[in-house]
């Protein structure tokens, strides 16, 4: 009997690593798991405030250092110029729609897949309306704080494409500093 109480005693002790480290990965899989629900409900809010030039629902979501690199370019310095941003499209493009595609999460970036699409019947980067739909195919690197909010978005995109369809010109390319 007693033979038996120590043998369970032992096997109890040897068990103990493999459950602790399975229990362990569960953990970590199930905080991944948890992180990659956040950044997916992020980005749709972020999708939902450009439809809807919601400017309190991008805050909710984005820290106020909020940066945007287009084509390899930071263009947007914070959040409040990134909230002009988006205002000057819907106010340009009140039709426009974002659909997300495909996306895939690595640490703290969302890799995304999209789709923009709008009619032009506003006044859009000094020029008039033209009435033209454009579509533009574009991918999103977003990166996020340990706190689940966006910090940085780097979007490519073809933008002379989007210039074409709808019948305007090239802008010109900002002047370098120097």
């Amino acid at each position: 009997m007693f033979f038996s109480v120590v043998l369970l005693t032992c096997l109890a002790c040897t068990n103990a690593p493999v459950d602790n480290a399975a229990a362990e990965e569960q953990k970590a899989a199930d905080a991944i798991e948890k992180w990659n629900m956040a950044a997916q409900a992020t980005v749709e809010n972020i999708r939902k405030a450009w439809i809807g030039n919601d400017a309190e629902l991008l805050k909710a979501n984005t820290t106020a250092a909020l940066k945007r690199v287009t084509n390899g370019l930071e263009d947007i310095k914070d959040q409040a110029a990134y909230i002009e941003t988006m205002a000057m499209f819907q106010s340009s493009f009140p039709d426009m729609n974002v659909d997300i595609g495909d996306y895939t999460f690595a640490d703290n970036k969302v890799f995304i897949d999209w789709t923009w699409s709008g009619t032009n019947t506003g006044s859009f980067m000094g020029n008039d309306p033209t009435d033209k739909k454009a579509v533009i195919h574009g991918f999103s690197i977003w990166e996020f704080d340990d706190d689940g909010k966006a910090v940085l978005e780097r979007a490519y995109f073809d933008n002379m494409s989007s210039f074409q369809q709808l019948g305007l010109p090239m802008p010109e390319p900002p002047a370098e500093d120097g």
